[in-house]
């Protein structure tokens, strides 16, 4: 008897590897949290988005909440798509009972102005659950091609820089590593390269200061969302010289922001130029930057 029921045990662990383990009944396991877009060190929550965890959605908050229940415990695929373009997948272990899942993502195209005449797109495209992108290809509205490379993988991406507007559609075409392709288009419109750019107005450019804690104003466009005073000190001279780069820093004020103590230094020389945010859709995302503009401390 004994030794049948030691089979019959081995049997039914047999059956279950086979047939796969039930990961527990639904209802007993949620996840909850946070949807968030970001580019250029500046997010914000992401609204309207549809979550998708295995075959259950729903759809974030204004304040890019969101929440799904009644799931199974384990390895579960979790995606996000805005518009029906999907911008997230990735799979995450879920424990029995309520789960906390923070999403970020970045948006799929986006528009740098850089200069009066020169703008950089950049695309992005992340490949379904379990799937792997072998190649993937950009064609502008010129039907010029660009090959995509591996970028954060799974993620891949392709940018480069143009000298004047192209606005229309912009075609992916990526394939999967189960010889699956997808095929869908981003539109970037007329206005998402119409970008007026900062303006900085002091420090003025090539100026000597005599403080460690300047005020530097400035003069952002009425679209702006967010700002960012980007700061670099010389540190090697050379042609061309060599620059650190301070972490960027967020502005609280949209005409001046006073530095703070211990950022510059008596003796230095540094550079400065302003990145702007504009639009912050998840397909299109457009930003500005200045040139940069140099000033002294003195000793």
């Amino acid at each position: 008897m004994k030794k049948y029921l030691v089979s019959l045990i081995s049997f039914s662990c047999l059956i279950i590897l086979l047939i796969g383990c039930d990961s527990g009944p639904p209802g007993q396991t949620s996840v909850s949290g946070t949807v968030e877009i970001g580019q250029s060190n500046y997010t914000k929550p992401l609204s309207n988005a549809i979550v998708s965890i295995n075959d259950k959605t729903t759809t974030t908050t204004e304040r890019g909440t969101y929440k799904i229940s009644d799931l199974r415990e384990g390895v579960a695929n979790v995606g996000v798509s805005d518009q029906g373009k999907r911008i997230y997948s990735k799979d995450t272990m879920l424990s029995p009972g309520d789960n906390i899942v923070n999403i970020s993502v970045k948006p799929m195209a986006t528009v740098l102005k850089y200069d009066t005449f020169k703008w950089q797109l950049a695309f992005y495209a992340t490949p379904p659950f379990g799937k792997n992108i072998t190649r993937g290809i950009i064609t502008d509205p010129n039907w010029t091609t660009y090959e995509m490379e591996p970028h954060f993988v799974p993620q891949w991406h392709k940018w480069w820089n143009i000298n004047e507007p192209l606005p229309g559609s912009y075609q992916y075409e990526i394939f999967l590593d189960d010889n699956s392709k997808e095929i869908f288009t981003i539109f970037i419109a007329d206005e998402d390269f119409d970008i007026t750019l900062p303006t900085l107005n002091d420090p003025i450019n090539d100026s000597l200061i005599s403080t460690t804690t300047p005020t530097f104003q400035y003069t952002l466009p009425v679209s702006t969302t967010a700002a960012f005073i980007r700061l670099e000190e010389k540190v090697e001279e050379g042609t061309p010289p060599k620059w650190k780069e301070h972490p960027w820093i967020l502005v609280d004020d949209f005409s001046e922001y006073t530095i703070n103590s211990g950022i510059l230094h008596k003796g230095k020389e540094y550079r400065w130029a302003l990145q702007s945010i504009h639009k912050t859709n998840p397909l299109s995302w457009t930003e500005a930057k200045t040139l940069y503009e140099y000033f002294s401390v003195s000793h």
